[in-house]
C-alpha cells in the first residue's frame, strides 16, 4: 500500500512510502445454519436399501378399499397364524383386504401447527435461535429422512385456521394440492425444509410453513384424511404437532371430530388396519406442568371412547426451551421410534 501527496511530482512534499498488507482470511467466518446443525443431530443417517427390496408399486389386488370407508372394508375369512408360532393352531378370523401392491404401500405423514404462536423462541443453536415453527421443521427433516430410510411415501401439512398442504405441491406453491400423490422426493423435501430464515427462501415463494393463522384442531385430522383419501396407501403413521396444548376436552373434539363422508371420527379413520395417529404438544418450560397434565387427559380421554388401553401412547408434550433444549432431541427421539416399521 502506498501514500501519495496531492502535490505535482517533483516536489519536496512528495512521498512514497510501502503501507502495511492486509490479508483476509474468510475460513473462521462461514455461516453455520443452526437448523441443519440440529437437524444434523436428530436426523438418522441415510443409507440407501438394496434396489427393489421394498413396496414394488405392481397393483395386486383388486378389492376396492379407500380411507373414506372408515374401519369397514371389504373383508373375507382368512386362515393366519397364532400370533406365537408353535403355541396354538390357526384361527380363522375376518381379515380387512384392501387395495394394495405387493408389500404393504405405507406413508409417515406430517401435520403441523401454523398459529401465530409457533413463531415464538424455541432454543439456541450455535449462537443462532430456532423458533418453534423451525425446530417442527427440523423434525420434519428427521422424520423424511426415516421415510427415506424405509420407502415409505411421506406428506407434510400444516393446520390453523383451515389445513393446507405444503408437500408435495403441484404447482408449487399451492397449498391446496390435495389430490398430489404422497412423495417419495426425499432429497428436494429435505433441502426445502432445512432452510433457515428469509436470505435462504428459494425461488421467491414464501417460507416452509409460515405462521399466520388461528388454531382449529379439527383441520389437523380433516386435513390427513382428506390428503390420503384415494392415495391407495394401507399403513399409515401420522403425527400432528401444535403449541396448543392446554384444554384436553378441545383437543378430543378436534381430534374425534366426524368424517364429513363416512360420519366416523378422524381419529378412529386414522388408526385403521396397521395405521396409528400420534399428538405431539410443544411450549415452554413454564407451561410443562399443564402440558404434561393435558397429554395424560388426553390419553384417558381416548382410551375411555375406544375402551381399551392405547398403545403406545398417543399424546405427549415436550417443553421446548432454552433452559431444557434436549427436549427436542427427545422429542426426535421418540417420533422416530414411533415412526419405524418392523
Amino acid at each position: 500500500m502506498s501514500g501519495v501527496s496531492s502535490a505535482s511530482s517533483g516536489g519536496p512534499c512528495n512521498y512514497e512510502t510501502k503501507g502495511p498488507d492486509f490479508e483476509f482470511d474468510d475460513e473462521d467466518h462461514d455461516f453455520v445454519n443452526p437448523l441443519e446443525y440440529f437437524i444434523s443431530e436428530i436426523a438418522p443417517p441415510y443409507v440407501p436399501a438394496p434396489k427393489a427390496q421394498k413396496y414394488p408399486e405392481v397393483p395386486i389386488r383388486t378389492t376396492d378399499w379407500d380411507v373414506s370407508q372408515g374401519t369397514k372394508p371389504a373383508i373375507k375369512s382368512t386362515l393366519v397364524p397364532f400370533p406365537f408360532p408353535g403355541v396354538g393352531p390357526a384361527m380363522k378370523v375376518n381379515q380387512p383386504i384392501p387395495r394394495g401392491t405387493e408389500g404393504l404401500n405405507t406413508a409417515i405423514i406430517i401435520m403441523v401447527d401454523r398459529s401465530g404462536s409457533m413463531d415464538s423462541r424455541a432454543f439456541p443453536v450455535e449462537g443462532r435461535m430456532l423458533n418453534r415453527i423451525e425446530v417442527a421443521r427440523g423434525l420434519i427433516c428427521a422424520m423424511i429422512r426415516m421415510a427415506q430410510n424405509q420407502g415409505d411415501h411421506f406428506a407434510v401439512l400444516s393446520y390453523g385456521s383451515s389445513k393446507y398442504t405444503e408437500w408435495p405441491q403441484a404447482p408449487a406453491g399451492d397449498l391446496g394440492s390435495w389430490n398430489t400423490p404422497l412423495s417419495k422426493d426425499y432429497e428436494s423435501a429435505f433441502q426445502y425444509f432445512s432452510q433457515y430464515r428469509a436470505e435462504n427462501y428459494v425461488q421467491g415463494l414464501p417460507p416452509p410453513i409460515p405462521c399466520t393463522d388461528g388454531t382449529d384442531h379439527s383441520y389437523a385430522v380433516e386435513g390427513i384424511v382428506k390428503k390420503l383419501r384415494g392415495n391407495g396407501i394401507d399403513s399409515v403413521v401420522s403425527f400432528v404437532i401444535t403449541d396448543d396444548f392446554y384444554n384436553a376436552g378441545s383437543l378430543f373434539n378436534g381430534f374425534f371430530s366426524e368424517d364429513n363422508i363416512t360420519q366416523i371420527p378422524r381419529d378412529t379413520i386414522l388408526r385403521r388396519n396397521e395405521s396409528y395417529i400420534y399428538y405431539f404438544g410443544i411450549d415452554n418450560k413454564g407451561a410443562e406442568q399443564r402440558g404434561r397434565r393435558c397429554a395424560t387427559d388426553l390419553n384417558t380421554m381416548m382410551e375411555e371412547h375406544y375402551g381399551r388401553p392405547i398403545k403406545p401412547a398417543p399424546a405427549h408434550f415436550f417443553p421446548l426451551d432454552p433452559s431444557d433444549p434436549m427436549a427436542a432431541r427427545k422429542m426426535a427421539e421418540l417420533m422416530l421410534e414411533l415412526a419405524a416399521s418392523d
